[in-house]
Formats: structure tokens, C-alpha cells, sequence
């Protein structure tokens, strides 16, 4: 475990009550760097401190613990075995079985920690323009799930007259006509749908922070605002540039351009 990571979002009386990994069987081994699924989570989310099991010939184990998360102290609980897969299940039941228990094992920062306020403005600026179709009133589902569609309507959902000499003035009338009607729908649809509750972005917030209440102003601001970097996902405070030591799937902290960690530009932090 990295010490520098900040494990006090995690429930410890939760984290107690999950069995604690003893010594792997010779060649298992725990992945490098912690982390399953975990991209957009709030800061410090259990997702960011799990580890996969591997085998020796690298697969995840036939039996035995699977997944496990970091408890402190260079210690593991397991949260995941090889045979939790109960008659009939699916990836859907199983992955909402986690969910249930990564959220009980959380304990939210509060809103207006800085870690938070970092989470929100990459969240948004990450999910521009994304908004989830619920009703499937613009576009239809995906995989029986809702759609996610991107606003204002890109140029691929719209359709363009192209003339050729070849079609008669009548034929050309109809044809745009029509085009320009199905613009106009599509326009009207996704409209519709584009709300500050469909946002993706605002929706993936409130599932742990309900009050959320933006603006459309406050969100392009924090579209249009600096990067935060990735920072506040598993540690308690922004390091300076000087300070800046990424971990090592980071790679190394960058003195010129945006440093994906600590979210200086060439040197400066906004």
C-alpha cells in the first residue's frame, strides 16, 4: 500500500467485519496498483483502494478471494471470492452486490471539501454536454439501457441536403423539406432531454452528494475552469508542483504542459 494514501473515508467498522487476507498460495499475487472500476468515483471511494487476486499464470483465481481492498498497516479484506456466483446470477446482480457493499463501506468527505469540490469540477468538465435519455425520447436504448446523448445535437445526428443537377426542382423542394424536418425533431428531442437533471455529470454527483443543486451558469464555469489533475481520488491534499512525486501509473509529474496529478501547467497551480 502507498502510505501516502488518505484510507480515512473507509469505514472501519465496516472494513472489520470482512474477512482479513492471509498469505496467497505460492505465484498468487495482488495487483500492482490499486484500483477496480474506479474512474469517476467520489474521492476516496473504496473502488480506488481494491486489489485483484492473480494466479500464477495470471488469471483470477478458480477459488479462493478474488478481490481485495487495502486496510491499512500493509494489511487486505476481502471483498470478493471466486465463489459468490450464486445459481442464476449475472454480471447485473453481482455488480450491484458490490455497489451495495462499497457504498457501506464509504464515508463521504464533506461537500465542500476541497477533494469534493476537485471531484465535481473534473466530473463536469469530463461529461461535457453528456445527458442520460431515461425515456427514451431522442434516441433508443442501448443494450436495454438508457441512452447517453450529447447536446447541443452533433453534426452526425443531423441530416445535410447534398444537390446534384440530376434532381428536379420538385424532388429538391421535398428533399429538403424533409431534411429540415428531421433536424427540427431531433433538435426538439434532445432539447427536451437536455436538462440539468439528465446531466451526467450532475447525476453521477448526487448519487452521493443529493443536494446538489447547480446552475447552468455554475456548470460552465467549472467546464470552462482550470483542471484539477486526478489528485484527490486517493490522497488528502493537493501537493505543489515542487512537491509533486506522482505514483507510478502517473508517470512522472510534468514541469511543462498540464501534470495529470497534481494539475499544475507549466509549474503554476491555479
Amino acid at each position: 500500500m502507498n502510505p501516502k494514501h488518505d484510507l480515512s473515508t473507509l469505514n472501519a467498522a465496516v472494513l472489520a467485519t470482512l474477512p482479513l487476507l492471509g498469505e496467497l498460495p505460492r505465484g498468487f499475487r495482488l495487483q500492482r496498483h490499486p484500483g477496480n472500476g474506479c474512474a469517476g468515483d467520489a474521492p476516496g471511494f473504496p473502488t480506488y483502494f481494491t486489489r485483484s487476486v492473480y494466479s500464477p499464470n495470471g488469471n483470477e483465481p478458480q477459488r479462493g478471494p478474488i478481490m481485495v481492498i487495502d486496510a491499512g498497516d500493509s494489511t487486505h479484506r476481502i471483498i470478493a471470492t471466486a465463489d459468490e456466483w450464486g445459481e442464476g446470477e449475472t454480471w447485473e446482480t453481482i455488480g450491484a452486490r458490490r455497489k451495495a457493499l462499497m457504498l457501506r463501506l464509504y464515508t463521504p468527505l464533506p461537500f465542500d471539501h476541497p477533494r469534493v469540490q476537485a471531484w465535481i469540477a473534473a466530473t463536469h468538465q469530463h461529461l461535457q454536454h453528456c445527458y442520460v435519455d431515461e425515456a427514451a425520447a431522442a434516441e433508443p436504448l442501448e443494450c436495454g439501457k438508457p441512452a447517453t446523448i450529447i447536446f447541443p445535437v452533433p453534426y452526425y445526428k443531423l441530416r445535410t441536403f447534398h444537390d446534384d443537377p440530376r434532381f428536379s426542382d420538385e424532388w429538391r423542394t421535398k428533399e429538403r423539406a424533409a431534411i429540415d424536418q428531421h433536424n427540427a425533431d431531433k433538435r426538439a428531442a434532445y432539447t427536451a432531454v437536455a436538462t440539468l437533471d439528465n446531466h451526467r455529470a450532475v447525476r453521477a454527483i448526487r448519487e452521493i452528494y443529493p443536494e446538489y443543486a447547480p446552475t447552468a451558469e455554475s456548470i460552465a464555469a467549472l467546464e470552462a475552469g482550470p483542471r484539477p489533475g486526478d489528485w484527490w481520488q486517493r490522497f488528502a491534499t493537493r501537493p505543489t508542483p515542487a512537491e509533486c512525486t506522482p505514483p507510478g501509473w502517473f508517470g512522472e509529474h510534468r514541469k511543462t504542459d498540464w501534470c495529470q496529478f497534481c494539475g499544475s501547467v507549466d509549474g503554476v497551480q491555479s
